[in-house]
C-alpha cells in the first residue's frame, strides 16, 4: 500500500529535517568548543559555539573553580543533543523506539532539553538569553503540534 503523501506530511519531515540539521550543528559546534576548553582544539578556530564560556560564567555566579564541573556538565549538554539529533534523523526514517516514533522522542527529548536551559537561565540569572530561548521553545511547540496533528489526522485516514 503507497502512502499518500500530503502538504502536512511534507511540512512535517520538513520540520524534523530541520530540527535533525540544527541538533547537528549545535552538537558540533559544541563539540568543538568543548575541545576547545580542553586545550585539544586552538581558540582560533571559528566553528565554536564558546557556550563553555558561558556555563563556566554562569557557573561562578554561585561556585569558585568551576571548570571540572563545568567539563561535566557541558558534556551531558553535548551528549544530550547528540541524542537527540540522532532520534531526529531516525524519525525521518519513520523508525521507533520502545514502541514510539523516534520522532516523537525527539521531540519531546529537545522540548524538556530547551525547559532545562530556560530553567538554568533563571538560576543563574542569563536574562539576556531568554528572548530566543523563549522563541526557541515556541517553535519546539509549534513543531510538536504540527507533527501530533499529522499522526492524528494521518490515524483518521487510516479508519
Amino acid at each position: 500500500m503507497v502512502k499518500k503523501l500530503t502538504l502536512l506530511h511534507v511540512f512535517t519531515y520538513t520540520i524534523i529535517a530541520y530540527w535533525a540539521i540544527w541538533f547537528t550543528i549545535v552538537s558540533s559546534s559544541d563539540f568543538i568548543n568543548l575541545l576547545q576548553a580542553l586545550n585539544i582544539v586552538p581558540d582560533t578556530v571559528k566553528f565554536s559555539s564558546h557556550n563553555f564560556e558561558l556555563l563556566t560564567h554562569s557557573l561562578n555566579l554561585y561556585i569558585t573553580h568551576t571548570h571540572l564541573l563545568a567539563l561535566v556538565l557541558y558534556e551531558l549538554i553535548i551528549v544530550s543533543a547528540i541524542i537527540i539529533g540522532v532520534l531526529f534523523w531516525m524519525g525521518l526514517f519513520n523508525l521507533t523506539i520502545f514502541k514510539f516514533p523516534a520522532a516523537y522522542l525527539a521531540l519531546l527529548l529537545s522540548l524538556l532539553f530547551s525547559f532545562s536551559f530556560m530553567f538554568f537561565h533563571e538560576i543563574t540569572l542569563q536574562y539576556g538569553l531568554a528572548h530566543s530561548l523563549h522563541q526557541r521553545i515556541l517553535f519546539h511547540l509549534i513543531s510538536m503540534a504540527i507533527y501530533l496533528s499529522n499522526l492524528f489526522f494521518t490515524d483518521n485516514n487510516r479508519k
